[in-house]
């Protein structure tokens, strides 16, 4: 622990040297640049240390240590300015008791967030299968490479954001903290915000209106407690917008900083480029407009390109197709397009958490959507745009993989996003306030257009949503109306977090999962994974070295281990798993055991089976032929 903070430390210390260096005038300003510049660190420096295989404590704490000297000296030359003071124009607080209702709900839920970032286990499905693997391999071999991975999803994926869990992994050799990016990357997005809003020329209590309001959202406050990465694509991205909108020439490399790291953490973020690419044309001076595209470029290369340069390397292709990514890919068509389109929006109308509505209301929701996709001839289903069927029923559980954004998602987010972009075209808005909510419109064509439909396309939404919020400042000044979405915002924040699926507090029964074993806790998004992880950690040593065989989707994460000490070597079948000479095999869902002598085989819950070979002498003291396996059942 005292490793990692003193590492975080250097960190921080570093960035805000470098952000002082740009004087910048804001103090929100000079907050976002040292987050942008802190994660710049992190993602340079876990690159330069995989070249060479140095990605561990040693090689982290030098390459600091370097940066830090670095950093002061450049500091010294510049005369050692002083980061900007933040203004301290106190609102009035008997004026504004919307504002005080809504901080301190959202002030107590960020605390609760970050207690269960430290004191429960990730254990959500895409985490167990890949976010989390990756990070533990490259912590075991010192970086960035390319891994016998049962998924493709663990190579071929842009790596920025396990690449801040790696950070923790070094530091701290376990995932105390491996939710912390997306932790911070909410403060981030609720900085942004708040400084978007200023810089759209909306007044103070209207831009904290907006930011305390987006944290409350349903799927911001799932996404906090994750080792997902769509909430740091999501600060990346806002940041960028922020940065664009300072129109400040020392800001336009942090603005592509902002880019380029949101390209290097999830290829969706370049859904919002077109957005971003028509908010600089209209915000950012002509002349300047070619620095910005070298400075994006120069960004790119340095924080984005990585895992893109190592797929073209060891595949020959940039973004390879796979298997796994071919479903999610459609063939475009017009109605394909618009019905994913109307799919997506459709999907805002959200009760994630509200698990008391009456059946009347989702029933009536139901037909009611269902005549409306009827009415304007839309193909709720088409084949060719599908990933995975839809339904109108709406969605009820608080779940980050499948919720949306709650109440106000309908009410408020998409009301501002479409009524500013109307106005943009009516002429009757600023060019920069009619981009930011044109951003979510053009999002949603751009997603429509390169991916096919599917429940899990929401988590994409955090990244348009997080543009068009600072619009929610608008609303404010309309009092009645901002303290019914303030008292919803409170009432969707609540029922977000007690009744969170992967993240249980015991409201709804059974156990809160703080007080829950880590197998338990794990194993909660799938049936009898808990008791597999539980029997896998009792009978198998913590440092072995394990063959695995595992599909697609199988959870190879918690075979490294709460300590990430087990080494596990993934092989494509049991005959080559059985020729390397581990003595440890375990084998997912399905996956017969050897039929060679010599080999003991158990099944773990109903889930893996787990295999030991077994020495000659201990085979003839027993009096088992040494052509045969010994089988029993948990």
């Amino acid at each position: 622990m005292i490793a990692l903070c003193g590492a975080f430390s250097v960190l921080v210390l570093t960035a805000g040297l470098a952000a002082a260096c740009l004087r910048l005038a804001q103090a929100t300003a000079y907050a976002l640049a040292v987050y942008v510049f802190a994660w710049t660190e992190v993602v340079m420096l876990g690159e330069a240390l995989s070249l060479t295989h140095a990605a561990g404590t040693a090689g982290y704490a030098v390459a600091l240590a370097l940066l830090l000297a670095a950093a002061l000296g450049a500091w010294h030359l510049r005369g050692r300015p002083r980061p900007p003071r933040p203004v301290l124009r106190p609102l009035n607080l008997r004026r504004h008791p919307l504002l005080v209702l809504l901080a301190l709900a959202v002030g107590a839920a960020l605390v609760y967030e970050a207690f269960v970032v430290v004191a429960t286990p990730p254990n959500n499905f895409d985490s167990m299968t890949y976010h989390l693997s990756r990070a533990a391999a490259w912590y075991q071999d010192g970086g960035i490479h390319f891994l016998n991975a049962h998924t493709a999803r663990e190579n071929l994926l842009p790596p920025n954001s396990e690449l801040g869990i790696l950070f923790t992994f070094v530091f701290l050799g376990r995932d105390t903290f491996a939710a912390a990016p997306q932790f911070l990357a909410e403060l981030a997005v609720l900085a942004a915000i708040y400084g978007c809003a200023r810089r759209l020329l909306f007044p103070r209590s209207g831009a904290l209106f907006a930011a305390l309001t987006t944290a409350t959202l349903t799927e911001f406050a799932l996404q906090s407690v994750t080792t997902q990465n769509d909430l740091v694509t999501a600060a990346f991205v806002s940041c960028g917008a922020f940065f664009l909108l300072g129109r400040s020439r020392r800001e336009l490399p942090l603005a592509a900083l902002a880019l380029g790291l949101a390209l290097g953490t999830k290829t969706t973020a370049a859904f919002a480029l077109p957005a971003l690419v028509l908010l600089a044309l209209a915000v950012v001076p002509r002349r300047r407009l070619v620095e910005l595209a070298a400075w994006s470029a120069a960004a790119f290369a340095a924080v984005g390109a990585y895992g893109y340069v190592l797929n073209l390397r060891e595949t020959g292709h940039v973004i390879p197709s796979s298997p796994e990514f071919a479903r999610f890919h459609p063939r475009v068509t017009a109605a394909g397009t618009i019905s994913t389109g109307a799919r997506v929006l459709y999907r805002f109308v959200d009760l994630s958490g509200y698990y008391k509505t009456p059946f009347q209301v989702l029933w009536g929701i139901d037909q009611r959507g269902e005549e409306v996709f009827h009415l304007l001839r839309i193909d709720p289903n088409p084949p060719e745009a599908t990933s995975a069927s839809f339904g109108f029923y709406p969605n009820r559980q608080a779940d980050e993989d499948i919720s949306y954004f709650g109440v106000l998602g309908v009410l408020l987010v998409l009301p501002l996003a479409f009524g500013y972009a109307g106005a943009l075209v009516l002429r009757r808005t600023s060019a920069a306030r009619g981009l930011v909510g044109l951003a979510l419109p053009l999002y949603v064509l751009a997603l429509a257009v390169g991916y096919a439909y599917n429940p899990w396309i929401g988590r994409f939404m955090l990244v348009p949503v997080a543009l068009a919020m600072p619009l929610a400042a608008r609303l404010y000044p309309f009092r009645l109306l901002a303290g019914i979405a303030a008292v919803v915002a409170i009432g969707t924040l609540g029922a977000a977090h007690a009744y969170n699926r992967t993240k249980p507090t015991g409201l709804f029964g059974g156990t809160p999962i703080w007080r829950m074993s880590r197998p338990e806790a794990q194993g909660l998004t799938s049936p009898y994974m808990a008791g597999a992880i539980a029997a896998l950690d009792q009978r198998v040593p913590a440092r072995a070295r394990v063959a695995v065989v595992f599909a697609s989707d199988d959870w190879d994460y918690p075979v490294y281990g709460p300590e990430l000490e087990r080494r596990p070597v993934e092989f494509t079948s049991v005959g080559a798993a059985e020729r390397s000479g581990l003595h440890w095999l375990v084998l997912g869902d399905g996956v017969r055991p050897p039929r060679s002598g010599g080999w003991r085989s158990e099944l773990l819950a109903n889930r893996w089976t787990l295999v030991w070979r077994l020495p000659a002498a201990q085979l003839a003291a027993a009096g088992a032929p040494q052509d045969s396996t010994v089988t029993s059942r948990q």
